[in-house]
């Protein structure tokens, strides 16, 4: 997306300001963020022409993929980039798989929510269930 603003426009000054533009022609990129990507990007469009505004543009889809607000971090735990490989190495299970693997244990049968009675089928209630 392109902005241009003409020389009598009052909101110049403010703008020259905030950006500290020296000289005229000036061009500011911003990235999605409105950060400055490149402050004056005159000399460049000059040598490179109509191919910086595919590099300004791959920079700042790279740059919108990877941008991620304070809400998004929120929800997530943060772990280092070698979390998975400790996981395998020392084989660290979560809560999800502890809990999976207590209910495949002897008497978690499947039967969840009925409780199986010891000695059931044998009249004395001596030997195996089975």
């Amino acid at each position: 997306k392109s902005l241009f603003l003409a020389y009598e426009d009052p909101y110049r000054r403010e703008l020259e300001t905030m950006f500290d533009v020296q000289e005229v022609p000036t061009v500011v990129v911003l990235r999605p963020d409105c950060s400055v990507l490149i402050s004056n990007a005159v000399e460049e469009i000059t040598h490179l022409g109509p191919d910086c505004y595919q590099n300004w543009h791959e920079a700042a889809e790279l740059i919108d993929r990877n941008f991620l607000t304070k809400e998004d971090f929120e929800d997530k735990s943060m772990r280092s980039f070698s979390d998975p490989i400790r996981r395998l190495k020392y084989k660290v299970e979560d809560e999800k798989k502890k809990k999976k693997k207590k209910n495949r244990g002897w008497g978690g049968g499947g039967d969840e929510g009925e409780q199986v009675e010891a000695g059931a089928g044998n009249k004395d209630g001596v030997g195996s269930p089975w």
